[in-house]
Formats: C-alpha cells, structure tokens, sequence
C-alpha cells in the first residue's frame, strides 16, 4: 500500500510537471500567433498597395483585350 501511495505521489507529480510545461507552450504559441497577425496585417497591405497600383494597367490591358475580341 506503500508503494501504491508512492507511485500515485510520484504521478501526480509527473502531471504537475506535464502541466507547467504546457502551459509554458501554450504561452508561446499564443506569441508566435501575435506575430503571424503580425505578418498578416503587412501582406494585406502590400496586397492592397499592388492592387491600387496595377488598377489603372490592369483596366488599359482589360480594354485592349475587348477591342481585340471585337476585331475577331
């Protein structure tokens, strides 16, 4: 009976420590998460920036092909 109350010691102490070290992931986790928002905040951006830029080129070669598919 000994032996049993030890082993059950020697468990819960094991899970305690199990614990700490997932709480101690989680908390990294939830940085790298900060981060990739972080990164994702920046490619929105140069989206949204290339987007205004190729708008007006994007709209001459759209015109240029209706003219081209009129000719046919």
């Amino acid at each position: 009976m000994l032996n049993e109350i030890r082993e059950m010691i020697t468990m819960v102490k094991k899970i305690q420590s199990q614990f700490t070290t997932l709480q101690g992931n989680i908390q990294q986790l939830q940085q790298a998460l900060n981060g990739v928002d972080h990164f994702i905040e920046g490619v929105n951006k140069d989206v949204a920036k290339w987007q205004f830029k190729n708008a007006p080129r994007l709209a001459r070669i759209q015109k240029i092909m209706t003219r081209l598919d009129e000719r046919k």
